[in-house]
């Protein structure tokens, strides 16, 4: 009866536990290989081990990976040294003036020595690519708490600082008559979202095929037992 009640309980907790859904378990050779498509100058290792990186933090905070390849892609061509003309760096294009009150030049706090030494260390891809996975769930977080939906085409143009208060514009959406309503997509989030689609045709689908043939082995197997 007790060890009845015990496989119950186990059972019970493996159903409720989270599971990462088929884009965010996108296999690392499958990563990789998006990642050399969008920079065809980068060697193997070095995509690998961005690879390694954008895996990991997209299984942990569930997003699909091909979305930071194409945000990266997008914001940088995945260049880590480069800094636009606002001063925003790196391969995700963080701004630091925005996070770091010492690199705020028209802020008490600012610090010219500090906010050049925070710049070199945004030049560091594994470090800014951290970065962008966390403004990924933050900006998710802010999105379903302020108007209660948080898929990619809500908080990417909070990530790409695209709210509006003056507008009355959050996360792609505007109250109307007392309603949330999507408002027309921004075109930078659009070409991200055009370029991820690109990666899923040209990557994912024979490993999505190949998912879908070991889940009908495995159901064929269930049945002959």
């Amino acid at each position: 009866m007790i060890r009845s009640l015990w496989i119950f309980i186990i059972a019970c907790v493996l159903v409720c536990l989270p599971r990462p859904s088929y884009a965010m378990k996108r296999s690392l050779p499958v990563i990789v290989a998006a990642i050399q498509y969008a920079a065809p100058g980068m060697s193997k290792t070095t995509a690998t081990s961005y690879a390694k990186l954008i895996r990991k933090e997209a299984i942990d905070r569930r997003f699909d990976p091909f979305t930071m390849v194409a945000m990266v892609y997008y914001e940088s061509h995945w260049n880590p040294t480069l800094e636009n003309h606002i001063g925003c760096v790196g391969l995700g294009q963080v701004c630091p003036q925005f996070l770091w009150p010492y690199c705020n030049s028209g802020g008490e706090k600012w610090d010219q020595f500090r906010c050049k030494q925070k710049k070199a260390e945004l030049k560091n891809g594994f470090y800014n690519l951290k970065l962008i996975a966390q403004s990924i769930t933050a900006n998710r977080k802010f999105c379903r708490k302020k108007v209660g939906i948080a898929n990619w085409r809500h908080w990417l143009p909070s990530h790409g600082g695209y709210n509006s208060s003056s507008k009355g514009i959050w996360c792609g959406r505007k109250r109307i008559k007392g309603r949330w309503r999507n408002v027309a997509i921004p075109k930078t989030v659009s070409r991200i979202m055009v370029y991820r689609k690109k990666l899923i045709r040209k990557f994912a689908r024979g490993q999505r095929k190949a998912v879908k043939r070991k889940a009908k082995r495995g159901s064929l197997k269930r049945k002959r037992r």
